[in-house]
């Protein structure tokens, strides 16, 4: 199985699945796939940080989509670029998450986040 399978199905799991369920069925594959000691490596990180740089671009978001009406607000990362992300109000609703927001013309900003 390879990064993009996993992405679909923790994406399945996100619907589906408790938080500390979704943490167990991942720990275990990052120890099937890699090594206990990994996982624990990977457990150990402190995201911190990270939330609330999610948080703090999420809030930018839902402000500019508010203020312009948007239907809708997708987060787009880059698994090649760091996971670099950005979170995309779109002014209409008929483009699907799965879309290329940086071809689209109903796009009109953007909101970078780490």
């Amino acid at each position: 199985m390879d990064i993009f399978q996993y992405l679909e199905e923790v994406q399945e799991d996100a619907f589906s699945l408790a938080v500390e369920q979704i943490e167990a069925k991942y720990y275990d594959i990052c120890c099937m796939l890699a090594s206990t000691e990994y996982a624990e490596r990977i457990k150990a990180i402190d995201l911190e940080s990270y939330k609330e740089s999610i948080r703090v671009g999420l809030d930018a978001a839902v402000e500019m989509a508010t203020n312009e009406e948007a239907k809708a607000i997708y987060l787009e990362y880059d698994l090649d670029n760091e996971w670099n992300s950005q979170f995309y109000p779109a002014l209409t609703g008929s483009k699907t998450p799965t879309s290329k927001f940086s071809e689209s013309k109903e796009v009109t900003w953007e909101v970078n986040c780490p």
